[in-house]
This record gives structure tokens, sequence and C-alpha cells, in this order.
């Protein structure tokens, strides 16, 4: 079985069945070092403001849920950051878990920017629709893993923080 960080939403809901959450997440900004200013929300981006986004992500359609706001997307990460480090674009969207690796290996002067409230997403295991036995089995495992402080272990390893609790905000 191979296992990705998938995150739980209504659509997703009606085409598959999750396990339990067992990574928590939520949206963030990224800004260009040299850029003083604290956004807070995305309806902040209206106006002449500009956000990157890559195409198709939840983040994407996070952004253009906002009228007003001016949404660039992007093929990828490089593209995104790389106008955002030339100041084309005001700040980049992304999940909150991947902004310390983005940053790093971008080699760019960026920072990271605000964890958006009302922005948080649960992560859970996906598969096939009508399998109660299969989900049990899912979720036991994942609860001895949380009993006995493995997936801890794993979150500290891979991301430096416990991402097996809800963000706080």
């Amino acid at each position: 079985m191979i296992v990705n960080q998938v995150t739980i939403t209504p659509q997703r809901k009606q085409a598959l069945d999750f396990s339990q959450p067992y990574t928590f997440s939520a949206a963030q900004l990224i800004q260009r070092v040299d850029d003083k200013r604290e956004f807070n929300s995305l309806a902040e981006f209206s106006g002449d403001k500009k956000i990157g986004v890559t195409l198709g992500t939840n983040y994407d359609q996070m952004a253009r849920a906002v009228s007003g706001i001016n949404v660039q997307t992007y093929p990828g990460a490089p593209e995104k950051l790389r106008d955002l480090s030339a100041g084309r674009i005001d700040a980049t969207l992304d999940d909150r878990l991947m902004l310390p690796y983005i940053i790093k290996t971008s080699k760019l002067p960026l920072r990271a920017g605000a964890v958006l409230k009302g922005a948080e997403q649960e992560m859970g295991i996906p598969f096939r629709k009508g399998n109660p036995e299969f989900e049990k089995a899912i979720n036991d495992a994942l609860n001895a893993m949380k009993q006995d402080g493995t997936l801890k272990k794993i979150s500290m390893h891979w991301f430096g923080s416990d991402v097996t609790q809800a963000v706080a905000q």
C-alpha cells in the first residue's frame, strides 16, 4: 500500500472513502524576504495585488472563491516562486507543511507568511468506497501508531513539528 497526504474534501468524499485524519495542515502564504507587508487573509489581495497558485490545486480553488482577487496560475512551484522573487506577484498560497522545504530548496529570498485562518485541512488515506473492513484496519493501524508515538516521531522527522494535531490558530 502506498500512502500520500490527501486532503479530505466533500467532493472527494463523494467518490472515495477516507481513513480518519492523520495529518493536519492549513493554507499559508509565501512572500519575499524584503516584503514587510503582513497579509492575514485572501481578501487582502483584492485590487492590484496578485497571488500565485499551482493550477488545479485546492489553493487555486480557495483563491478563486474570493471575489476581486487577481489569481495567477502556474504549472508548479518553481515557476510561481521565480515570479514571486522577481516581484511579478505579491505572494503564493501553499500547504504550510511544504513551506520549509519549498523555501529552502528554491534558494530564493523568500519567507513564510501568515497561516490563513479558516483554511485548515485534514488529510487522510483515500480508498475505494464501500469497504468497511479495510477502513477499520486502516483506522486501527493509525490509532496504534498514534498510541505508541510512531506518527508523531515520523511527523517530527519529516516536518519538524507535530502535524498529527490540528493547526493552532
